[in-house]
Order: structure tokens, then sequence, then C-alpha cells
């Protein structure tokens, strides 16, 4: 410590001080960036160890592998999201849209599945509203004079 105050003046001039602080100024940007190196390689590192194995080639050609043909995990919601909103404006009643809703989670997942219930957003798509209205759905309120 006796060191860094041996090297700043009791009465330093602009010269100085601005020596200083760009110096100290210097040391922080290089610190900043060893570190963003060092996260940067962590990172790769969890990547590396994330990848899956790569899938074995049969003999029955390029074509017989399976997973080419199923989305991304995190691409379900987006292509059910998207097919339903593309087929929605032209179906004329409900078991069509139960139709295209089952057809997109099967196309999304690849597995059958069963439209159980659906409802349709609000015309306006205020999320705020929406919320607001689900919480007053969810509520019974019996007036007093009706007990």
């Amino acid at each position: 410590m006796e060191i860094v105050a041996t090297l700043i003046p009791l009465k330093p001039n602009l010269m100085e001080m601005t020596n200083f602080s760009l110096m100290g100024f210097a040391i922080v940007m290089f610190v900043l960036a060893v570190l963003t190196g060092i996260t940067s390689l962590i990172g790769l590192f969890f990547k590396m160890c994330d990848k899956p194995a790569a899938p074995s080639k049969k003999a029955g050609g390029a074509g017989s592998s399976g997973a080419a043909s199923k989305p991304a995990p995190g691409d379900k919601e987006f292509a059910i999201a998207a097919a339903v909103a593309t087929a929605l404006p032209s179906l004329a009643d409900d078991s069509e849209i139960v139709a295209v809703l089952a057809a997109a989670a099967y196309a999304a997942t690849g597995e059958p599945c069963a439209v159980l219930s659906y409802r349709e957003a609000v015309p306006d798509f205020s999320y705020a509203r929406q919320g607001r209205q689900e919480i007053f759905d969810s509520h019974v309120i019996i007036p007093a004079r009706a007990r």
C-alpha cells in the first residue's frame, strides 16, 4: 500500500491526475476483458458438455433418421401457434378448430394429441386486461342480498 501512496504526489497537477485516471481505467478494462474471456470459456465448456452424441448412420441411408422430421423442443409452442394462426381465420365451426389444434400439436410433438378444451382469446389482446378478467372469472361472488 505504501508503494501506491508514494506514486501519487500530495498536490498532483492536471497531467498527473489525468495519467493516474487513465491508467486506472486501463487496468479496469483489462480485468473486465479477462473476466469476459473466462466466462466465455466456461460457457463453451458447458455447451460442449450439453451437445448430444452424434447419431450413428445406418445402412438404410441418410433419410432413415427420424430426428430430422421433429422440430427442436423449444420450437413446439411456436409451431403450434404458427399453424393455428395461419388456419384460424378461414375456419368456420368448432370442429375444424379442434382438428387444426390437434394436427398442429401432432406436427409439433410427433405424438397423437387430443384437444380437451380450448378458449378463444379476447379480441383486443391486452394481456393485462386478460389477466384481470381471468382473476375476476375465478372468483365466485355472491351478492349480500342473495344470501
